[in-house]
């Protein structure tokens, strides 16, 4: 009687530290869409099993059925609610059976989410910059509408984390139409779209004086031009005006003058818009005498 007691305790150590449970190693992790569903874990066990599940309150989203089972092999069903949440979420279980265990890891993916801040932006001629907030929980990508790429110029490119997205507007070399662009943010199913409008391109410049008058015997005047575009001061195109440049000024030398009436020379401000230009004028008198 006393042997054999001593062997039933012997058998019941050996169930409770040599149990073994097999399942595929993928098995180990679940994933579910955020539309939820229901997955099978299937193993085999040389032991009775049961569910331990950590911190219920947690994961009141997802199931598992049956919770408990024999020796042999076994199907644990694990059902996931729909996820409207913007994040994913996770919970983990495992399965024991005298003395082994398996942790399985359940991952759900969020509601997926692309929005923008906002979806028009208007621009100055003279160019700028817009920065588009995308407010985005997976990954997506642009497209600029056909043309667009010559004016609306990426600064840089959306990063896996990244939530903006800048472009450079170039200048519009235009005085008379104004121009559109559309950038499409894109992914799946997804589609956002912004405008981009930008006015035409409105001159500004600043000229040191209109005119200079010179004497007949010859002499000197300076200009000065400033603008808010590229622009390239012509010397003007008579033999008797010479012109230098230094610092932004420009100097000019008049020679004297072998005319009798009073002579004219235009200098030319061209700026890289068309038909953006100005101009001033040197106005030497000649060697006639006026009477009254």
């Amino acid at each position: 009687m006393i042997c054999f007691a001593a062997m039933v305790v012997a058998c019941q150590e050996l169930n409770q530290t040599n149990g073994r449970i097999d399942m595929d190693e993928a098995a180990l992790t679940q994933q579910f869409a955020s539309e939820g569903g229901v997955v099978e874990v299937k193993f085999t066990t040389n032991a009775d099993w049961n569910v331990q599940q950590y911190n219920t309150q947690h994961y009141s989203w997802a199931s598992i059925t049956p919770t408990s089972g024999s020796a042999g092999e076994n199907t644990v069903y694990v059902t996931a609610l729909k996820n409207d949440n913007y994040d994913g979420r996770e919970f983990k279980f495992a399965i024991n059976a005298a003395g082994a265990t398996k942790e399985i890891a359940v991952v759900q993916k969020q509601k997926d989410a692309l929005t923008i801040t906002e979806n028009s932006f208007n621009v100055e001629g003279i160019g700028g910059q817009v920065e588009i907030e995308v407010v985005a929980n997976i990954d997506y990508t642009y497209e600029l509408s056909e043309g667009a790429e010559a004016w609306v110029i990426p600064v840089s490119t959306k990063g896996l984390e990244s939530t903006k997205l800048l472009f450079d507007i170039a200048l519009n070399k235009d005085i008379v139409n104004t121009r559109t662009a559309t950038i499409t943010i894109k992914s799946g199913s997804f589609n956002e779209v912004i405008t981009v409008n930008q006015d035409v391109f409105v001159p500004e410049w600043e000229v040191s004086a209109a005119d200079a008058w010179i004497g007949k015997d010859g002499g000197s005047c300076e200009f000065s031009f400033k603008a808010n575009q590229n622009f390239e001061v012509i010397k003007p195109d008579v033999d008797w005006v010479k012109m230098t440049e230094k610092d932004g000024v420009y100097h000019f030398e008049i020679a004297p003058s072998t005319e009798y009436d009073t002579r004219v020379a235009y200098v030319n401000a061209i700026g890289e818009v068309p038909g953006a230009d100005t101009y001033t004028v040197i106005y030497q008198t000649g060697h006639a005498v006026l009477e009254w």
